[in-house]
């Protein structure tokens, strides 16, 4: 596991994230679709 800063107005709370495929995600706060972080960048 590691961090990944996203905002600021984040801080503290907890984010859900769903993998897709070879290390892209698509990032949730609750039930809002935030985007997608590829952890290879």
């Amino acid at each position: 596991m590691y961090w990944v800063y996203l905002t600021a107005a984040l801080k503290g709370k907890y984010v859900g994230v769903e993998e897709l495929v070879n290390g892209i995600w698509k990032v949730y706060y609750g039930n809002v679709f935030l985007g997608y972080f590829d952890e290879k960048q």
